[in-house]
């Protein structure tokens, strides 16, 4: 986090691609934002890597909705597990007062709510129960990621019987100065539980290349005729090779929905940068 005087606290995310689409060369503090795009798109890496600059200076609350998250993965992109907190509630009310409660009692200085792959369902309903207990399943559930990958089931979430929940959420964003970062399918269900009304930002991600496979197979062709990338003979092919790697994994992120930068804007940016 970074001050200008009086002004509002920015997030400078580390990706300088995505930072130059904003006025002040970041996004400001206090804001629910979204990202969002199809399955395999690269969002997720996308989310790691500010996850990665959001640990270093201080705590994140990953509200797992989708029951999709592995410490591996984030950690493998840089994020700080023993600064990160995986919160599983039964469903999308309980994550929001959940987020709500992280944040006014400054347990966490972020929330991330995940909503890839959730989906309604007929899972019970917590409207009107005592608030007392999200925050005690905030704090039974707060995960040593030491133990391993989460369950890939996914977890039914019922959507809000009002956006009060929401609302409030964002005031109390406002207050302290937060940042909740919701992560969507733009294909799927999630979208609905989050309306265009509510965000400030929206970043639309896409997949620029898709050379993966494509990669892997003239590579065993190169290996299994012998051909050494490293060397004279394959040096060309070797750089052609690695070229194409790092293309599998290029992405473009569009502002799609803002109040703080113009609506269009977008980055191409290296998820392995």
């Amino acid at each position: 986090m970074s001050k200008d005087g009086l002004s509002e606290p920015i997030f400078h995310t580390g990706i300088s691609r995505l930072d130059a689409l904003f006025p002040r060369q970041g996004i400001p503090y206090g804001q629910l934002i979204e990202i969002t795009g199809a399955v395999g798109c690269g969002k997720t890496s996308l989310l790691f890597m500010m996850l990665a600059t959001l640990t270093k200076s201080g705590t994140v609350a990953y509200i797992d909705l989708s029951g999709s998250f592995f410490p591996a993965a984030a950690a493998s992109c840089g994020v700080d597990i023993e600064k990160l907190s995986v919160v599983k509630p039964d469903n999308f009310v309980m994550g929001l007062r959940s987020a709500e409660l992280l944040l006014s009692h400054q347990m966490v200085d972020s929330v991330v709510v995940d909503l890839t792959c959730a989906h309604p369902s007929t899972a019970l309903r917590v409207t009107g129960k005592p608030v007392s207990r999200a925050l005690r399943a905030v704090k039974t559930t707060n995960l040593s990621c030491k133990a391993g990958p989460s369950s890939p089931a996914r977890r039914g979430v019922n959507p809000p019987p009002s956006s009060n929940l929401l609302h409030r959420l964002r005031q109390q964003v406002s207050r302290s100065k937060a940042l909740v970062i919701f992560l969507t399918d733009n294909s799927s269900d999630s979208r609905q539980f989050l309306p265009a009304s509510m965000v400030a930002l929206r970043l639309e991600v896409s997949r620029l290349v898709t050379t993966k496979d494509s990669y892997s197979a003239t590579l065993s062709q190169r290996v299994g005729s012998g051909l050494d990338p490293d060397r004279s003979e394959g040096a060309t092919q070797g750089r052609t090779l690695r070229e194409e790697n790092t293309a599998c994994s290029r992405i473009n992120v569009t502002v799609t929905k803002s109040r703080i930068s113009a609506e269009g804007a977008h980055a191409e940016v290296l998820l392995n940068e």
